[in-house]
């Protein structure tokens, strides 16, 4: 997390889900949060959770597409022109 956030003011979102509430990554947070800060989320909540919905907006553009991947480069390629659309959308800032 330091590596992005050098300064000490990244954000870690823990939503609960069981890989981040194992005994480990709860270790690991403990001994390295120094860095960050650590917010709790609330459990099952996909709608405060940005991630599921561009999980979301990639499963609708891979289906978009005129034929099912039937391959595993067939997906690949399928999520990559999807990623590529949405690459578009958003604002430049530079």
């Amino acid at each position: 997390m330091l590596y992005f956030h050098p300064h000490g003011n990244g954000v870690f979102q823990q939503y609960n889900c069981n890989s981040h509430r194992s005994q480990l990554a709860t270790a690991w947070l403990d001994e390295h949060s120094s860095g960050f800060f650590v917010m709790n989320w609330p459990p099952r909540s996909p709608d405060l959770n940005s991630i599921e919905h561009l999980w979301d907006v990639l499963e609708k553009g891979v289906k978009a597409h005129h034929t099912t991947p039937a391959t595993l480069t067939e997906l690949w390629t399928a999520l990559a022109d999807v990623w590529q659309v949405i690459l578009g959308t958003l604002p430049q800032t530079c």
